[in-house]
């Protein structure tokens, strides 16, 4: 599943719960250049995408947030 230049307004929880990737991989595009505002709660509630990887580094990039009542990026993940 990809999610690429979307843009999520009025969300009560999330603008978007997407996956990661790993860390430095400037060519994967599963989530990239979306934009979340006026949410309820986060920007983005990312999660490490296992299906991908078994790395245990990974990042969120290429997105925004703006007006949301949470942090814009939220994760709770182990990692390295």
């Amino acid at each position: 599943m990809t999610f690429t230049n979307n843009i999520a307004a009025g969300c009560p929880f999330a603008g978007f719960v997407a996956p990661g990737h790993i860390c430095g991989d400037t060519a994967d595009r599963s989530f990239y250049g979306n934009v979340a505002h006026s949410a309820g709660g986060y920007g983005v509630y990312a999660y490490a995408n296992k299906a991908l990887s078994t790395s245990s580094c990974w990042e969120v990039s290429n997105f925004a947030a703006y007006k949301v009542q949470e942090p814009c990026v939220m994760t709770i993940v182990p990692t390295d």
